[in-house]
């Protein structure tokens, strides 16, 4: 009933139905590019020779990026990316640590030493403090 270009009951109707734009339902633009990338990169490949060399300089560079398990430098690898994308949190002992100044801690019931699980200081109400010299 309705002609191209006739208003029906959910809105206008395109004129022609190639020319309406086409909806990938399940797919997120994150997918797309991803697909977009991988097929981008499967004609690239598609030029090259099939037996590749030691010498490749592309076979080489993918070799190096590649991740391992169990990679000790792959550290170092991280956090050189982590400081070009600006993660600042410290992973290291900081200098005004208890660990590093050398203090003993104060004794708590738990047996926990000062570090990232408790910073070390003492917000008990002193029972632990005066009964523990009578057990210990």
């Amino acid at each position: 009933m309705s002609h191209s270009g006739e208003v029906s009951r959910r809105g206008i109707t395109p004129a022609t139905p190639e020319k309406a734009k086409k909806l990938d339902w399940g797919k997120g633009l994150a997918q797309k590019r991803e697909a977009e990338a991988r097929q981008q990169e499967l004609e690239l490949e598609k030029d090259k020779p099939f037996a590749r060399t030691r010498d490749d300089p592309e076979l080489n560079k993918m070799l190096k990026q590649r991740a391992r398990w169990g990679d000790p430098m792959a550290i170092l690898a991280e956090q050189d990316e982590m400081k070009e994308l600006g993660f600042i949190i410290p992973q290291e002992i900081s200098s005004h640590s208890w660990l590093r100044r050398g203090i003993v801690a104060p004794q708590n019931c738990y047996g926990i030493r000062p570090g990232r699980h408790w910073d070390g200081v003492d917000r008990s109400r002193s029972l632990f403090t005066s009964t523990s010299s009578v057990f210990h």
